[in-house]
């Protein structure tokens, strides 16, 4: 088991939405336990993302590409490829609210949705923040804090 990673406050707001981030990829997952009071039947789970989806995803996905990654764009080559990959991942599961299909169809593409929000939050928190924490100067995370606590 990987030990907690200790989060910069600048992060923790992001961090704390990717907690919740982690529970709805759960829900969408086919392998996973349901989850008491969480919806269970495949299109009853798409209704739950989409509705999570406007709550909760795409004004944190607003929040990322308006104040944290241009802050962190043009600092290292790899971070610039992993912020377009991200982007590209916050495009593929906004367009995920359009799914539809039979039972069994749905519930590949929800799963499919769940697997890839998950490792997008993952390597949100594990190689963009890391990196960020690691290379960012005291001003730098000050500013990055400051431009996160502004919606």
């Amino acid at each position: 088991m990987r030990k907690p990673m200790k989060r910069h406050p600048a992060f923790l707001s992001l961090s704390r939405e990717h907690h919740d981030g982690l529970v709805i990829a759960q829900v969408l997952k086919s392998d996973v336990p349901a989850y008491k009071g969480m919806p269970e039947r495949p299109v009853d789970r798409l209704e739950y993302f989409k509705a999570k989806f406007q709550t909760a995803l795409k004004p944190h996905f607003d929040l990322e590409e308006r104040n944290l990654f241009p802050l962190l764009r043009g600092k290292d080559p790899a971070i610039d490829s992993l912020i377009e990959q991200l982007l590209l991942e916050h495009r593929q599961l906004e367009a995920a609210t359009n799914i539809y299909g039979d039972d069994s169809a749905l519930e590949t593409l929800l799963d499919a949705t769940g697997r890839l929000l998950a490792r997008h939050i993952r390597s949100e928190e594990r190689e963009l923040f890391q990196w960020a924490q690691a290379n960012l100067n005291a001003e730098e995370l000050k500013e990055l804090a400051v431009a996160l606590s502004c919606n």
